[in-house]
């Protein structure tokens, strides 16, 4: 009642002081403030046990996410490049792209090591966001499997169980392009491996359809770095987060 009675007499005041033509009353829904909680909240797990410190981290990761899909960057401030963010891939990173090949991804996805189901996951997210045609045949199911889709049916179901409207069934070389990249990272240098745009250059010539997507690149490089700060940073504990305390029994 309280929130309608506001509408009203915003409404009224832009109407009648401010010569409005007409007033859209979804401009002043609070739905927007409701999804960014829910966003927030599944951001953290799920968890409804988060406190301002959560919330505000969350608001800042959005906002920088914004700016890194975007690519923007201030550009006077030398302390937000290192010396990675220029450099062309050398000669030896490029020879790490040889070390590993479809059929290691293949023999990846039929062991029981859990590292295939993340790289499965964030393949099905790709596939979703940047492959359109796949997920199309993937969502109507008017399309046979082809033999490289058929391969990655083994983790189908885990993929099914963990979407949300968001993920689909990857192709082979989308997982290979993955799994690249992830193989890549855990053998450059600490300087290379922290750089975004040096990850993207160097995942910009694996033998992959989607290699030649940058933003796909960026994609990858954002997700895998993210998933290396979160393990090796312990902010949150020290922030006392509610979602690192034990929930109440």
């Amino acid at each position: 009642m309280v929130t309608t009675k506001f509408n009203i007499a915003a409404a009224t005041k832009l109407l009648s002081d401010y010569h409005f033509s007409y007033v859209l009353p979804a401009v002043f829904s609070q739905d927007p403030l409701e999804k960014f909680f829910g966003q927030a909240r599944q951001r953290f797990g799920g968890n409804f046990y988060i406190d301002i410190c959560d919330v505000i981290a969350a608001a800042k990761v959005q906002r920088l996410h914004q700016l890194l899909k975007l690519d923007i960057i201030p550009k006077d401030n030398a302390q937000r490049t290192c010396t990675s963010c220029t450099a062309t891939p050398d000669e030896q990173d490029l020879e790490m792209l040889q070390d590993i090949t479809t059929d290691d991804t293949e023999n990846l996805i039929h062991s029981d090591d859990s590292l295939k189901h993340k790289i499965i996951f964030i393949a099905g997210f790709l596939t979703r966001k940047y492959d359109t045609q796949a997920a199309s045949d993937t969502d109507d199911d008017t399309q046979q499997l082809t033999d490289d889709t058929q391969e990655l049916t083994v983790s189908s179901d885990f993929t099914r169980q963990l979407d949300r409207g968001g993920l689909s069934i990857p192709k082979l070389s989308t997982v290979y392009f993955v799994h690249s990249a992830v193989y890549v990272i855990s053998k450059l240098s600490s300087s290379k491996a922290g750089c975004r745009k040096y990850i993207a250059a160097l995942l910009s010539y694996v033998d992959a359809p989607l290699s030649n997507n940058i933003m796909a690149c960026r994609t990858v490089a954002n997700v895998l770095l993210k998933a290396h700060v979160l393990h090796h940073s312990d902010r949150e504990q020290e922030l006392g987060c509610l979602r690192r305390r034990e929930k109440l029994q």
